[in-house]
């Protein structure tokens, strides 16, 4: 298997088109957000879930019956860890966010949640 850098099937991922994918998303997709549980706390993209970074493995069998993973952080490193790791695994339902992240979310205006 030959990794790409960045967005499994996706060319370029933004959060405004992520904002976009969550009003009209299905059960079947999930946002990730991997940063620590701290940073996820003061602030994330609605309806995401965290699974931080390193601890991804542990949500392979639930990650792999979703139709698309969109994986985002701060900026952008993290993500396209987590996407590496988990193409590894096998995982082919990825997109890394990894052009931004939570900061071009919360600089365009859109909607943030806060706690855990």
């Amino acid at each position: 298997m030959t990794l790409k850098a960045g967005h499994g099937t996706e060319k370029n991922f933004s959060m405004s088109e992520l904002h976009h994918v969550l009003n009209c998303s299905k059960p079947s997709m999930v946002v990730v957000n991997v940063r620590t549980p701290q940073e996820y706390a003061v602030g994330h993209v609605p309806k995401s879930f965290n699974i931080p970074k390193g601890e991804e493995i542990g949500h392979i069998e639930e990650l792999v019956k979703r139709e698309k993973v969109y994986l985002y952080c701060n900026s952008d490193r993290r993500a396209q860890t987590v996407y590496t790791l988990l193409a590894k695994q096998g995982l082919t339902n990825l997109v890394c966010i990894n052009s931004s992240g939570i900061k071009e979310w919360i600089s365009s205006g859109l909607p943030v949640h806060y706690g855990s």
